[in-house]
């Protein structure tokens, strides 16, 4: 064999590799990918996490918890977030990602009257508070750094 026949037998080769790779990239990769036929995303907002995965289940998707975090006016265990959002049309199997109300932050206040200006910003700081605006007032009898009042108010 020549070099010139051994070269143009690769040429077919690789002729033959290409269009074959085109066709499998066209007609059999994309039933295999697109397989699953498309539903539409269920809206599933203020739902609690247990029913958001019945609904999501019968839908044909997967529900999948990102995080939980604490929401002002939501109980605990109630889906505060979702995506895809409502609506979209999705392929069926694809999970739906959701966020999940811890309840209402709940947090103890120290209680600062009558300490000293020093400690009750040591209370605060130690407790993961921030200390707000100070006002000052001159009376008899009290020390001149001592809490007379907060706000809010310590339990």
């Amino acid at each position: 064999m020549t070099v010139q026949r051994y070269i143009i037998s690769l040429l077919g080769v690789g002729m033959l590799a290409i269009a074959v790779g085109l066709i499998l990239h066209a007609v059999v990769i994309p039933g295999m990918v697109h397989k699953n036929s498309q539903v539409r995303v269920p809206d599933i907002l203020e739902y609690t996490a247990d029913d958001a995965f019945e609904i999501t289940s019968s839908a044909g998707l997967q529900l999948r918890v990102l995080r939980r975090e604490f929401h002002s006016s939501l109980p605990e265990g109630v889906v505060i977030e979702q995506f895809p959002i409502a609506g979209n049309l999705v392929r069926e199997g694809r999970p739906l990602s959701v966020v999940v109300s811890k309840g209402h932050f709940a947090f103890r206040v120290p209680m600062l009257t009558g300490l000293d200006q020093r400690k009750a910003e040591n209370t605060i700081q130690r407790e993961s508070f921030k200390v707000g605006d100070v006002s000052r007032l001159k009376l008899e009898g009290v020390g001149s750094a001592t809490v007379l009042w907060q706000y809010p108010a310590s339990g």
